[in-house]
């Protein structure tokens, strides 16, 4: 699927497994440069996670995002939703499946 420059995107979402446990990192472009929000939800539509100021550098920005609520805690296996706006383009959503071990 083609990438529309004039569009916020989420443009993957790569799941990691390694020795400091899993993750998942959460790639975006965006038409402009400047400041995202993003936000993970959980099935019910409660909110997990969120970042306020994630810049953009060269329309692309990339996250992190360690598996644990707000409050430090590990989250567990489920569908959760990721969601970023920004003030020139969005929202937009993307599922991510988190299975954890």
């Amino acid at each position: 699927m083609p990438v529309q420059a004039d569009r916020l995107r989420v443009t993957a979402v790569f799941e990691r497994r390694g020795s400091d446990g899993w993750s998942a990192s959460i790639r975006l472009t965006s038409p402009v440069d400047g400041s995202l929000a993003v936000e993970i939800f959980d099935a019910a539509g409660r909110r997990v996670r969120a970042w306020w100021d994630v810049r953009t550098e060269n329309g692309a920005a990339e996250i992190t995002w360690d598996g644990r609520n707000s409050g430090g805690r590990r989250t567990g296996s489920g569908v959760y939703f990721v969601r970023a706006t920004t003030a020139g383009a969005g929202p937009v959503a993307a599922k991510l499946v988190r299975i954890a071990q």
